[in-house]
């Protein structure tokens, strides 16, 4: 063990079979390549009051510290100015004041204990990476982001990360996969995963990646499987070749979200609504399914966002809610098994309607049951009535059994009309038969109420 009052240069500490601790307590270490060596044993290295570099530059990647379990804790800042070269089998890494961890690792490595009170963390391997527990800035502000790297191997979430308010990003060569037993891997503000040569978590119990953050964006090539605590938006969700599964404790709002290959997407909302955001997509190529506690897109007039689909394959949906009367509102193309265009809809049924393209597929009172086959539901899309020589009905896109609004802009809100007491109490008021193809009444003839003898009040 060496104790120094100052800074220190470590250019070659060296022991075959033993372990070795380095203590500053007031200024900072740096260290050369290869300047501290235990073949079987531990190193630690402190410097309480300031800081541990390496002596070169980032772009050497020689190794500077070699042990079993490796400790590093300094006051303001690990690899801030050149990062740190390990080859280490479990890191323990922390910063006490503000600053950031930089780490290089040469090999598989477990995290152990990584931490910062007010800092960011990166940390890279050669081979992969098991994450046990690094936390960046406790709860503080911004800038304590966390961003993990494997150049080979997997991460393995068997702890979790912690980056309250900030981001994580992994970037893994292989896969990202969860080995805890249903706990949070991963609470951040927004994540971004990257496994383009592998999958995100597995399927089956407590497989799943845990997350609590309120955006993701992942690109994978194979299958990916996410639990969110809660709301999540839904920023990039794209895979090459593999399903997409997610299921959270709260509102989904997607923007894309694409299951490459012959691949479906499952989203699943346990206390809450899936929306999408203005140009959001969901692409599928095979069977997909979308169920939430509360609604699916929303045809409220003020706030109209249908959720768009495109799926190669059936789509099954369920809502347990309904907002004006609709629980599940799509647009979009599904080339579903059946004759026609149409979704599928899980049992029970949606209290309320569900509709494609305002095409109404069933759901909440959709036929009353009777034997005369009556149909109870509201319908929704709109009427056109544009004037010609009297009036005729303009096509419109919503001009279907689901049709529900009548525009009729160009007549009068509001006017008399020719009822009983139009008659008892002698009104008299000009009545134009311009357009009705009628002779009109000879000049200055007018019907007089109390005279009259009968009147022709419709014709049929």
């Amino acid at each position: 063990m060496i104790t120094e009052t100052d800074g220190l240069l470590l250019r070659d500490l060296d022991t075959s079979d033993g372990d070795i601790t380095i203590v500053s307590t007031t200024g900072n270490i740096t260290i050369e390549n290869a300047g501290v060596l235990a073949t079987s044993g531990d190193v630690t290295i402190e410097a309480t009051a300031g800081t541990i570099n390496d002596a070169q530059t980032n772009t050497d990647t020689t190794t500077d510290i070699t042990g079993n379990a490796v400790t590093l804790t300094a006051a303001t800042g690990i690899g801030e100015t050149a990062d740190v070269d390990t080859a280490a089998t479990t890191l323990d890494v922390s910063v006490t004041g503000t600053g950031v961890i930089v780490i290089n690792e040469a090999d598989a490595v477990e995290l152990l204990d990584i931490d910062t009170a007010d800092g960011s963390i990166t940390i890279t391997s050669a081979g992969a990476m098991t994450v046990t527990d690094v936390i960046a800035g406790g709860d503080t502000g911004s800038n304590d982001d966390v961003t993990l790297t494997t150049t080979s191997g997997d991460i393995i979430m068997s702890g979790d990360i912690t980056a309250l308010n900030d981001e994580v990003t992994l970037v893994s060569a292989a896969n990202v996969t969860d080995t805890t037993s249903g706990a949070t891997d991963i609470s951040a503000a927004n994540l971004t995963i990257t496994a383009n040569s592998g999958t995100v978590g597995a399927g089956g119990l407590n497989n799943e990646l845990d997350t609590d953050v309120d955006t993701l964006t992942i690109a994978a090539l194979g299958d990916t499987y996410v639990l969110e605590d809660s709301a999540i938006t839904l920023t990039s969700i794209v895979t090459t070749n593999g399903l997409i599964d997610i299921e959270a404790g709260g509102t989904i709002t997607t923007t894309t979200v694409t299951a490459g290959g012959v691949n479906g997407v499952t989203l699943y909302a346990t206390a809450g609504n899936i929306f999408d955001t203005a140009g959001g997509l969901i692409t599928a190529g095979a069977d997909s399914s979308l169920k939430a506690s509360g609604i699916i897109g929303t045809a409220v007039t003020t706030s109209y966002n249908p959720v768009n689909v495109d799926i190669d394959g059936d789509l099954w949906v369920w809502a347990g809610d309904q907002r004006n009367g609709v629980s599940v509102i799509l647009e979009g193309y599904v080339n579903s098994s059946a004759e026609t265009e149409r979704v599928e809809i899980y049992e029970p049924s949606p209290p309320g309607l569900v509709m494609l393209d305002n095409r109404l597929m069933g759901g909440g009172n959709y036929g009353s049951g009777s034997v005369n086959g009556s149909i109870l539901s509201r319908g929704y899309g709109e009427t056109l009535i544009a004037k010609t020589d009297m009036f005729s009905l303009f096509y419109d896109r919503a001009v279907r059994p689901c049709g529900h609004k009548i525009s009729t802009s160009w007549l009068p809100f509001e006017g008399y009309m020719i009822d009983n007491d139009f008659f008892k109490y002698g009104y008299r008021h000009p009545i134009d038969i311009s357009q009705l193809d009628l002779k009109p009444l000879p000049a200055g003839f007018f019907i007089n109420p109390e005279k009259a003898q009968y009147y022709i009040i419709r014709a049929k």
